[in-house]
């Protein structure tokens, strides 16, 4: 089973997150998933260059079928 990092847009969720050759990222497990989504939002809210703050409210985890 995989998980994937889906961000909030306007019309809905969808997985933006990709890896180096440009495919989809997956998660082995729920908790990897949760701790990269808690690094990134935390980098980025800790980085003194960004002006506006993101939250956990704009991404979800999914479970993806199939994997």
């Amino acid at each position: 089973m995989k998980y994937e990092v889906q961000t909030k847009f306007v019309y809905g969720f969808e997985n933006c997150w990709t890896d180096e050759n440009d495919k989809p990222l997956l998660f082995s497990t729920r908790k990897e998933a949760e701790q990269e989504l808690k690094d990134h939002i935390e980098g980025w809210n800790d980085d003194p260059n960004t002006e506006d703050e993101i939250f956990y409210e704009d991404f979800k985890i999914v479970e993806v079928k199939g994997d």
